[in-house]
């Protein structure tokens, strides 16, 4: 497909929100359009979070404008374009007086492609990465090294053509957007990139309730369909996780894979929400 429309939406209103019927409606909403796919939510503490992914985006949106939701609650939608690589944006209210009011459409274009290298910040420090996989909302990337306090020379970037995944200290599924609004320095290309040589790993999938894990694998690519199985205790925690949507998560792993390798996919337990 050539557009895919990502959601998220903000509930700031956090202690006056049933966030288990919230999660029921949105769970309905998905089981009754096949083109919306609901991937949960959670708390960075200064919001409940819930992710939806969709084909289009008016259906979607008018079932979203149907649920009570708290005041100040607000969708952002993205609507990426693989085709020209462009990326249109609006917000919209889902509470209050304002609700339905959108902004209008911001629109850009994406630059990065499988194979560029980048800074992630980290704490006071940077540490370099690279592009190994890119979806429409996600991407894989290998990170390399230790900190450092500043860019690669050219002559040190074109020293690791010969970089490959083993080389890496961790990689991680994560969103390229801190990378598509400049928040992260993008390095380009920089080196020759042969993606046969970066095949997609397996990742880890933990299902709650049950305490399940479970190896994921997409044959067909980040945006393809997905395989799984579910994996012996004796091989917990050692893929890195399918879902990190939040920087504490990333910066974790990240963290771990710098001062404690063994323990780099080990995820911190989640508290339940909302707090008693």
């Amino acid at each position: 497909m050539s557009g895919v429309v990502s959601v998220l939406i903000e509930v700031p209103d956090m202690a006056n929100a049933n966030i288990e019927s919230l999660d029921e409606q949105l769970r309905a909403v998905a089981d009754r359009t096949p083109t919306v796919d609901y991937d949960g939510g959670g708390s960075d503490g200064a919001n409940y979070d819930f992710f939806l992914w969709a084909d289009t985006v008016d259906p979607l949106v008018t079932d979203l404008t149907r649920i009570a939701w708290p005041p100040g609650t607000v969708v952002r939608v993205t609507v990426r374009n693989s085709k020209d690589r462009s990326m249109r944006r609006f917000d919209m209210a889902l509470a209050g007086e304002l609700k339905g009011a959108r902004t209008n459409d911001r629109v850009t274009h994406s630059r990065l492609a499988a194979g560029d290298w980048f800074l992630l910040p980290l704490d006071d420090d940077l540490v370099l990465a690279r592009i190994a996989h890119l979806g429409h909302f996600r991407m894989l990337m290998y990170v390399f090294g230790g900190r450092r306090a500043s860019a690669p020379s050219f002559e040190e970037l074109s020293s690791l053509s010969t970089a490959r995944p083993t080389d890496a200290i961790a990689h991680v599924l994560y969103e390229p957007s801190p990378l598509e609004n400049g928040s992260w320095t993008w390095l380009g290309p920089g080196t020759v990139f042969d993606p046969d040589e970066w095949p997609l790993p397996e990742f880890e999938d933990v299902f709650s309730p049950t305490a399940q894990h479970f190896a994921r694998w997409y044959p067909d690519g980040l945006d393809g369909d997905f395989e799984t199985r579910e994996l012996p205790k004796s091989e917990w925690w050692q893929r890195s996780p399918n879902s990190v949507w939040n920087r504490s998560d990333l910066d974790g792993i990240v963290r771990r894979a710098l001062d404690d390798p063994h323990s780099r996919y080990v995820m911190p337990a989640r508290n339940d929400w909302p707090p008693t």
